[in-house]
């Protein structure tokens, strides 16, 4: 049975939340349980709205249907402001969830606004953070509607991001640290940017670039061997790393970066460079906004979106300006 949101007087109180307790390798459930102590936690309504834990044993396609279900439940009874608490694949899981239950709802994208809770091991989607603390976006009176990028694979159903789209060596190295074992995963929980450098290396020692053509808004961008590519709507790539293009969440367009057809010498000052926010400087980099990006490779490859990994041969992203209504 569905249970009917009762409409609320107060704007700022979330309807619905989304949470993932076993992000940032298992820490997401101590870090939330935490949280909803805060302040911000109890001026939401956190802790008394509709809420959704991520099943421990599921994950992509097995996860998709039950999130879906829950959105349309929940739409259907009222809600209309929903938070994601976990790290940046819980707010693309819950996002996808609701672009597709919106036509089998009546609801309008206009109408919903979405938040939240940064419980992940790098949270990008919060970056720069302002506070001590767990990160979180719970000011439904301040929300304003923020770009989305459009991300069609093959031919699959289009999925949205919010984030980033990444290929090659970055989605690789992204990819190892997200399922990651052993000493990885205890460098996730404990200190991420180490995460991040030592699954650079790991992916560095068996280096396989990209192979195939970018076009952005419909003019040759690069073509050939490729290390990396990024689509991105916010400079943070993870952990500390960010880009030196200025990339604002409203602005219309991505931000695409290019590590083109250089050595593994090359990669290393690239990838250290990107830790210091100074990637345009080193050689064999380019950098530019674009609207609409085309990339056909010579085969499938590993497509980092938002935290999730998917595989694709032709990837093509555009901006859908203001799409959504988020919180600051």
């Amino acid at each position: 049975m569905i249970r009917p949101v009762t409409p609320s007087e107060n704007a700022l109180v979330a309807d619905a939340v989304f949470v993932n307790p076993h992000c940032n390798a298992g820490a997401g459930a101590t870090r939330w349980r935490s949280f909803l102590t805060s302040e911000p936690a109890r001026q939401a309504g956190l802790a008394h709205c509709a809420t959704l834990a991520h099943p421990e044993r599921l994950d992509g396609e097995v996860l998709e249907p039950v999130v879906h279900a829950w959105v349309v439940n929940r739409l259907l009874a009222g809600a209309r402001r929903f938070v994601a608490a976990g790290g940046d694949g819980t707010v693309h899981t819950l996002l996808n969830a609701l672009r597709v239950a919106l036509p089998t709802t009546g609801v309008r994208l206009e109408d919903l606004t979405l938040g939240a809770v940064g419980l992940g091991s790098s949270n990008d989607l919060h970056k720069p953070l302002r506070a001590e603390g767990v990160p979180h976006r719970l000011d439904f009176a301040a929300a304003r509607p923020m770009d989305v990028g459009e991300l069609h694979l093959d031919d699959a159903p289009p999925v949205w991001f919010l984030a980033a789209a990444s290929l090659g060596l970055t989605a690789d190295g992204n990819e190892r640290v997200h399922r990651s074992r052993g000493l990885l995963r205890t460098l996730k929980r404990r200190w991420v940017d180490a995460a991040f450098v030592v699954a650079g290396l790991r992916v560095l020692a068996h280096f396989d670039p990209l192979r195939g053509e970018v076009l952005a808004d419909g003019e040759p961008f690069a073509r050939g061997r490729m290390a990396s590519l990024a689509v991105v709507k916010t400079p943070w790539l993870g952990g500390d790393m960010r880009f030196d293009l200025a990339t604002l969440p409203d602005d219309g367009h991505f931000g695409l970066h290019l590590c083109g057809d250089v050595g593994r010498r090359e990669v290393l000052v690239a990838l250290a460079a990107l830790h210091g926010g100074q990637f345009s400087e080193c050689s064999g980099t380019a950098s530019q906004p674009a609207n609409l990006v085309d990339i056909r490779l010579d085969r499938a490859r590993t497509v980092e979106v938002d935290g999730e990994s998917r595989t694709a041969r032709h990837v093509v992203a555009r901006v859908l300006p203001k799409a959504v209504r988020m919180c600051p």
